[in-house]
This record gives C-alpha cells, sequence and structure tokens, in this order.
C-alpha cells in the first residue's frame, strides 16, 4: 500500500510543479507578447512539451543532470547575493509598524485565512522535491 501512495505522490507532485512551470511560461509568453492572447489549451501543449523534454533528458542525458543541479545551484547563492545586496542598498523601507502591525491582503479574498495560504502555496513548492 505506501508504496502505491507512493507512486501515485510522485506522479502528483509532477503534474503540479509542470503546471504551474507552464502557467509561469504563458504568464510570461503573454506579458512579452501584448498581442498573444492565452488559451487553456495553450498550458496543455506547454505540459507535454515540458514533460517530453525532462523525459529524454533523464533517457539520455542523466549524465548531464548532476552538472546542471550544479550550475542551478551555484545561479541560486550567486543571485542571492546579488538580489539581496541591491535590495539592501536600493529598496525604500517601511517601518517598524507597518512590517509587523499592517494586515494587507491584496489577493481579492475577504477571509485572511485563505489568502495567506494561497500566498504560502507557491512557496511551498520548493520544499516538496524535485520534478
Amino acid at each position: 500500500m505506501q508504496g502505491w501512495i507512493t507512486w501515485f505522490s510522485w506522479i502528483s507532485l509532477l503534474a503540479g510543479v509542470v503546471n504551474i512551470a507552464a502557467l509561469i511560461v504563458q504568464t510570461l509568453v503573454s506579458a512579452s507578447f501584448p498581442s498573444y492572447e492565452p488559451k487553456g489549451w495553450h498550458v496543455t501543449l506547454i505540459i507535454y512539451a515540458m514533460l517530453i523534454v525532462q523525459g529524454l533528458m533523464n533517457q539520455f542525458f542523466f549524465w548531464l543532470l548532476p552538472w546542471m543541479e550544479l550550475l542551478a545551484g551555484l545561479l541560486h547563492i550567486i543571485t542571492w547575493i546579488i538580489f539581496v545586496s541591491v535590495l539592501v542598498t536600493l529598496a525604500p523601507r517601511h517601518s517598524s509598524e507597518f512590517v509587523f502591525l499592517e494586515k494587507t491582503a491584496l489577493s481579492g479574498w475577504n477571509n485572511e485565512y485563505i489568502s495567506f495560504n494561497l500566498g504560502m502555496l507557491t512557496a511551498t513548492w520548493g520544499f516538496v522535491g524535485k520534478s
């Protein structure tokens, strides 16, 4: 039973991560090309393309994956240092009252609990594993 649950969890995780990645790609294309009109079936095609690329990489270029992960890790560290440096030196600052006592929910939901959980949803994908 545990094996089936684990297998289903990995399949569900892959579907969720690729779906969000496809939506991000479609949003970036929409932002870059204002004449583009996004459709739901476009996301499906992007998902298929991503799954095919991931499958081919796992089958034929598996020797390249550790190097890609190393490069991605180094880029994460380097860009984190760059972003923190830029934000610390150039970003406007709020008062401590605003940071710790002010509540704002701009998601459109009236319920703060739902708004908070929806906001945390994207951040939690990074903790569920690799696709």
